[in-house]
């Protein structure tokens, strides 16, 4: 569930003030089976105020994605417990523009070229620099908020000017 907050004002036809939007707290999914490494992610994210739910399984992992409370998802590419490609096909389907960030190791950069070519937002691989992590977090947000964004002004253009009746009805598109 996306939790919006007002960030920067931008104007209407009109000219009238209107708010850009993103995500408040946002709500991070943790995919991981890792717990040294979960531990640490976790624990560098919510210091900095994002609220992280982290799960050990493939089967957690899709009860969080079903239950559309998370903004982001951050998971390993691969590992025993974690398909992590097939939850982001999964994530994707849901909703496309969620962000998902992967975490994988060296010998795993096959599945994650797989992974962006599928959606994925951005691959991090060891050492893990938490800040580089947050700053992925940070764009993949950002992203999100600017496709709610287009959503919403084409939602406005088509309710104040009827675009899509106009669009193929003139004379010129006509002949």
């Amino acid at each position: 569930m996306l939790h919006w907050r007002l960030v920067d004002t931008v104007y209407d036809s009109h000219n009238q003030p209107e708010q850009s939007t993103m995500p408040s707290t946002p709500n991070i999914l943790l995919i991981l089976d890792n717990p040294a490494i979960a531990e640490e992610i976790q624990g560098h994210l919510r210091a900095r105020h994002y609220a992280v739910d982290w799960v050990m399984s493939e089967e957690q992992a899709l009860n969080g994605i079903v239950s559309n409370q998370f903004d982001l998802l951050i998971s390993t590419v691969q590992s025993n417990k974690i398909d992590g490609l097939r939850l982001l096909d999964i994530a994707k389907e849901r909703n496309a523009t969620t962000p998902v960030l992967l975490l994988l190791d060296a010998t795993q950069m096959a599945l994650g070229i797989q992974g962006l070519d599928r959606g994925a937002n951005n691959l991090l691989s060891p050492p893990y620099n938490l800040d580089l992590l947050e700053r992925m977090i940070r764009q993949g947000l950002e992203q999100q908020a600017v496709h709610y964004d287009v959503f919403q002004l084409k939602r406005q253009l088509d309710t104040q000017h009827g675009l899509p009746s106009l669009i193929g009805q003139s004379h010129a598109m006509a002949s």
